[in-house]
């Protein structure tokens, strides 16, 4: 089987592919960050969501993950915010930095004329 996998990310190797970029975690300003992503197996499909609260220091706080059943990926990106913030909220966490991969979920959130 591992023979498989290497064949398999060998042959994976041979498409064009964006070259990987380096990416860094941001501290929140002050309080603490979530992080959230979501995902989904199809799209439509069975969904997931997860994110990771941590403080100014990077210390880890606590983590969520959940699944929604079948959703797009957008409605899990957005179920990954609200339910990291819920959780914060809950714990007395009142200042939250948010991140998130999702540009459609960040403006949706962000604008004023939904």
């Amino acid at each position: 089987m591992a023979v498989d996998i290497l064949q398999f990310l060998n042959d994976a190797g041979t498409t064009t592919a964006a070259p990987p970029r380096l990416v860094s975690w941001i501290p929140p300003s002050e309080g603490v960050a979530l992080n959230s992503d979501g995902s989904s197996f199809g799209n439509p499909g069975n969904a997931w969501f997860g994110g990771l609260l941590r403080d100014a220091d990077g210390a880890w706080l606590f983590g969520i993950f959940g699944t929604i059943g079948l959703a797009d990926c957008l409605l899990a990106e957005l179920m990954g915010l609200r339910m990291g913030l819920q959780v914060a909220w809950e714990k007395g966490f009142q200042r939250v930095d948010c991140f998130c991969d999702s540009n459609t979920a960040i403006h949706l959130i962000m604008v004023d004329d939904i």
